[in-house]
């Protein structure tokens, strides 16, 4: 069956939207890109009669989701701007793709209300307007169109200005219709929003009522001159009350000001203010790039209508606005520059706000009506469909919490505290979440298995599964005083603590089974093949429990590496903005260097007359199926040999001195068991491909901890050990 329009649609996205009110199904007739870079588009729709114009942005949609013309589309919200001259399309759903063309369209719509088709010569001759799509029969009045936006007639002994199109008229004339001339005869075409005037004079069924003087919202205290126009800033007279710009309701007055929902917020709102609690605040940060040095810092502010949007601040509006600006306050906020949200630090957001040193930020009298923390829970069943990146909202009970331990990072050379936990809820499914830096402080006087809401998890995948792992904007709330957290409690001490669940990562301490190396040579069969999914695995990572057999080190088990300072790398900048104490830019080039003639130079071209060892362990790692030969960098040598590199390279500088005491430093670290994190990746070397394993991290084996962790293991397999 052929899809319909719906009836003067169009004229329905020339007003916001009204509850009860049908949404519009309409046509593409046009489609243009405005701004590739702003990600911002003009669409033509059509009912099959009128044509609109309307606005809408590229931004969190797909090239395949973007509108084509012929597509047959329901809207499902949009807004008007304040002055009723532009309508921005929000959110649609399309029905029907690349349809043949409907109807005959002609009539080109404005977005203030009337229309650009030529009037009736009838009505030409007599000097009337064209036809008002909004006009209304009084049933007080005869047929005199009346306007949609007035207010019934008051005692206020005034005309209607012709500068003001909102304002009502006397009771003794029908009210007077801006976009009508004073010539026009007959019954004006049907308005689907205007409701008919009663004799009485008051409004029925008016989805945009005037609102009560007295209340001081929209209420003029001064009338408007007679005949005169409205002094530009002066507020509409009563009875005047404009349409509501967002959502169908009447926008919110605070101090005089208007107040603009944040879900209104779009790349085409000009003047806005908006008004809500600081539910999150950064930390200030520094940066550099081409232009030099910088500093900065994010935010995100949460409304009553639980609408989020990240707010942030460059240069002198940092020093400006960074101290005054408290977690948990109410502030408005206006001249700021709402822009397409950056997807590398807000995934989930399609706006932000960047304010500078002339934005203007005022405190706010606390309202019990804004939350103090906007959440959209996301089951952790659900993560397994999650991207990586993604940043989602858990509410769970912690069943396992790891041990604390110090990290060494990589990039940075920077030691951060790390413990990770296992989340539980109610679809019977767990993840571990990995706590950094000063986060771990949380669980110091948190008992155990407590309920934990957090705010932008990120989704990681590891191992052939799901991580969550903490950024810079994550907050987690324990034991919070909340209806949810209450009900998760119960269901846990009741169930959940006894229940069987699904996995979607490894458990801290090793809860699941551990690989052997047999396995991790048959699964490093499928390196480069394409699995079941049309994934191409390009490498795998296993947890190995097993001994160091052999350590060569008849040559230096380390390199000499280059000192040289450089810049991070894109990668690196991405990992360490996940924490807030990451503020260095830089890293050590750790290059091999070569020594030309007193001095050390690397690929790059840095010289260096004191280069730095680095470990590159070669180890032979055996358990009960096998062995396999691994890589190991200069962290994980360090906790193998129990001494840095430097130390090595001068007990391996002495050796013909002590060649007894230099080999003990290996034979001492050889047949201990140790638990291995491993990776394997295919290397390409000398023209031919094979599977290199790296190990990533080590750690010392508790036996006691093994042997629970095995018990772990097998209660999750559902055997249960007596």
């Amino acid at each position: 069956m052929e899809t319909q329009l719906t009836p003067d649609g169009c004229k329905l996205l020339m007003a916001n939207p009204v509850p009860g009110v049908p949404l519009p199904v309409l046509q593409v007739a046009d489609h243009k890109v405005l701004d590739a870079k702003d990600a911002r588009a003009r669409v033509l729709f059509s009912d099959g009669v009128h044509i609109l114009t309307v606005l809408y942005a590229l931004s969190g949609l797909q090239p395949d989701q973007h509108l084509r013309n012929g597509d047959i589309v329901q809207v499902q919200t949009w807004a008007c701007t304040a002055d009723f001259k532009m309508t921005v399309l929000h959110h649609f759903t399309k029905l029907v793709r690349d349809a043949a063309p409907i109807g005959d369209p002609k009539i080109k719509l404005r977005s203030a209300g009337a229309t650009q088709a030529a009037p009736p010569e009838s009505q030409a001759q007599q000097g009337a307007a064209p036809v008002n799509p909004f006009a209304a029969q009084s049933a007080s009045a005869g047929n005199a169109p009346s306007n949609p936006f007035a207010s019934p007639a008051s005692a206020v002994a005034a005309t209607t200005s012709p500068h003001n199109p909102f304002a009502s008229t006397v009771a003794a004339a029908p009210p007077a219709n801006p976009f009508a001339g004073q010539g026009a005869t007959g019954p004006a075409p049907h308005n689907p929003f205007a409701s008919s005037m009663m004799s009485s004079g008051s409004l029925s069924n008016n989805p945009f009522p005037p609102t009560n003087p007295s209340s001081g919202q929209f209420g003029a205290t001064t009338a408007p001159t007679a005949g005169g126009p409205t002094p530009r800033g002066l507020p509409l007279s009563h009875g005047s009350a404009r349409a509501a710009p967002y959502g169908g309701r009447p926008v919110a007055r605070n101090d005089g000001d208007l107040i603009t929902p944040i879900h209104a917020l779009n790349l085409y709102v000009g003047k806005w203010k908006i008004k809500g609690r600081l539910s999150w605040k950064s930390d200030r940060r520094t940066f550099r790039n081409a232009r030099g040095e910088g500093q900065m810092f994010s935010a995100d502010v949460t409304d009553k209508d639980n609408g989020v949007v990240r707010v942030v601040f460059f240069g002198d509006a940092v020093d400006k606005f960074f101290p005054n600006l408290h977690q948990g306050k109410v502030y408005t906020f206006a001249r700021g520059q709402v822009k397409v949200a950056n997807k590398k630090f807000a995934p989930n957001a399609d706006h932000e706000i960047t304010f500078d040193g002339n934005s203007q930020i005022e405190e706010a009298e606390d309202d019990a009506s804004i939350a103090q923390q906007s959440y959209k829970f996301c089951p952790i069943a659900d993560v397994e469909n999650k991207d990586v990146n993604a940043l989602v909202d858990i509410a769970a009970v912690v069943r396992d919490m790891g041990e604390e331990a110090m990290i060494t990072i990589r990039s940075s050379g920077q030691e951060k505290k790390k413990r990770s936990l296992v989340l539980l809820d109610e679809s019977n499914t767990t993840i571990e979440l990995t706590l950094w830096g000063e986060k771990c402080n949380l669980l110091n006087n948190v008992a155990p298995n407590p309920v934990v809401f957090v705010k932008d998890a990120r989704v990681s995948e590891f191992n052939g599964g799901k991580t969550l792992g903490t950024g810079w904007s994550t907050q987690l709330e324990f034991n919070p005083d909340h209806e949810k957290s209450f009900g998760l409690k119960a269901w846990f001490q009741s169930v959940g603590a006894s229940t069987s669940t699904k996995q979607l990562s490894m458990a801290p301490g090793g809860a699941r089974m551990r690989n052997s190396v047999s396995d991790l040579h048959e699964e490093n069969k499928y390196i480069g093949l394409q699995g079941e999914n049309g994934q191409v695995r390009d490498s795998n990572y296993h947890t190995v429990r097993a001994i160091i057999l052999h350590i060569p080190h008849e040559r230096p088990p380390y390199y000499m590496s280059c000192p040289q300072d450089v810049p991070k790398s894109a990668a690196q900048q991405r990992a360490d903005d996940r924490s807030p104490q990451a503020q260095q830019q830089t890293r050590k080039c750790m290059k091999k260097v070569e020594n030309l003639g007193g001095m050390w130079s690397c690929a790059d071209g840095h010289q260096s007359s004191e280069p730095v060892p680095r470990y590159l362990l070669n180890l032979t790692l055996h358990d009960h199926s096998g062995q396999v030969y691994v890589t190991a960098f200069d962290d994980v040598g360090t906790k193998i040999l129990g001494m840095d590199a430097t130390q090595l390279h001068e007990k391996y500088l002495n050796k013909d001195n002590d060649e007894e005491g230099y080999d003990r430093i290996f034979s001492s670290a050889t047949f201990q068991q140790a638990i291995f994190k491993l990776r394997s990746k295919k290397d390409s070397r000398y023209e031919e491909e094979k599977v290199k394993v790296v190990v990533q991290d080590m750690f010392v084996m508790s036996h006691a901890d093994e042997c629970k962790a095995m018990l772990k293991g097998l209660e999750d397999a559902g055997i249960r050990c007596s």
